[in-house]
């Protein structure tokens, strides 16, 4: 199994290390927190053997004092020495300076671990480097949870993508017997063709919301800026979303400041911001209610208002609002669809266009939501 390791160059952290008045003390200092194995190497002998290892890194690998004593660490002596992490703790021992890294190593029975190893250099009182002190804990469980979940994220987004060219299929069939190009439609089958199309347009979008989150994972490489007319892009969003949601009586009030210049932004993420944004005010807004869409230029930003008269946020789901696969926990009568990465996904394309998004709350009254982003970025896309 290969897996990415963590590591963590500290050289900088320290760039000038003060001396230990003992490696007793600093092995004390290391043990005190009782939450880790430690191991300390002898930086003065070939190979950095082990000077001393304590009682939690004798049951965390199953090697005694005895069994390592004067012996170059298991970690670095292993078969996966090519290991990232392996080779981060060895240039950092040869260079004398700090560094965390997580790797992979086998235990004395031959169970397989995995250890995030922390190394602090230690000096003498002539400044000259004697030992390294580390420190070790078991992350087997959290490498493993990592790994199941990056197994899943790569199905689901499969299972998205294959699922996404049979919707658009039917999606462009739909329109086309819409528009008679398949002859004429009996009345009594019109609405029953209506409504089984704005179902595939729901499915079609939480499709291309699940695409888009893993999408997402690579914002720098991925967007495609380009300088558009965003209250055009704006205006032909804020159209789409009304004709897919006509079965509410909800209407979009539309105003747009004027001094717009042409915005440098991704337009496929854009689209997908605005559509998200108003997508979640038609959820939580009963019929007959409003959302309301402004925007306007500011010091050089666009900043944009999506305000709803829906059932609000609770101040308890505030801080759940933008994440992942998260939804609020609004108690309704009726079922809401949607698998909670519209909002997440919202957030991540504003911080991949290094803008700012922020909403404003009430219970009964409504939601605000204000994304603010840059005319024209001062860093790269």
């Amino acid at each position: 199994m290969n897996k990415p390791q963590g590591v963590r160059d500290d050289s900088a952290r320290n760039p000038h290390p003060q001396p230990s008045e003992t490696i007793q003390q600093a092995v004390f200092d290391g043990t005190a927190t009782g939450k880790y194995a430690v191991i300390v190497t002898d930086h003065s002998k070939p190979g950095e053997p082990v000077a001393y290892v304590n009682r939690a890194f004798e049951e965390l690998t199953g090697y005694k004092l005895a069994e390592v004593i004067g012996i170059r660490p298991h970690f670095l002596s292993s078969v996966n020495r090519k290991q990232e992490g392996v080779i981060a703790l060895e240039s950092a021992i040869k260079a004398g300076r700090p560094c965390s890294a997580v790797l992979r190593d086998h235990r004395k029975d031959q169970t397989q671990v995995w250890y995030q190893v922390c190394l602090e250099p230690v000096f003498n009182s002539s400044h000259e480097l004697t030992h390294f002190f580390g420190c070790m804990r078991d992350v087997t469980l959290l490498v493993e949870a990592e790994e199941t979940e990056k197994d899943r994220e790569v199905f689901m987004a499969s299972l998205a993508h294959d699922l996404r060219t049979p919707l658009i299929g039917t999606d462009r069939m739909f329109a086309l017997i819409n528009e008679g190009a398949c002859g004429f439609v009996p009345p009594e089958l019109d609405n029953t063709l209506k409504l089984l199309s704005r179902s595939n347009k729901k499915a079609l979008d939480l499709v291309m919301n699940l695409l888009e989150a893993y999408r997402l994972r690579d914002t720098v490489q991925l967007m495609h800026p380009e300088f558009l007319n965003f209250p055009e892009l704006l205006h032909d969003v804020v159209e789409t979303v009304q004709s897919a949601q006509e079965e509410k009586s909800v209407q979009i009030q539309l105003t747009v400041g004027k001094h717009f210049s042409p915005c440098y932004l991704d337009r496929l993420a854009t689209v997908r911001l605005l559509s998200n944004l108003l997508d979640n005010s038609f959820k939580f807004t009963p019929s007959n209610g409003q959302i309301s869409v402004t925007a306007e230029v500011v010091k050089e930003e666009i900043v944009l208002h999506v305000i709803d008269t829906g059932s609000g946020i609770s101040a308890d789901d505030w801080d759940m609002v933008f994440r992942k696969g998260k939804r609020s926990g609004k108690k309704t009568n009726r079922f809401t669809p949607g698998c909670g990465l519209g909002l997440y996904i919202c957030r991540e394309i504003v911080r991949a266009h290094h803008g700012r998004i922020s909403f404003v709350s009430e219970v009964g009254v409504g939601t605000d939501f204000m994304v603010v982003l840059p005319v024209v970025p001062s860093q790269p896309l």
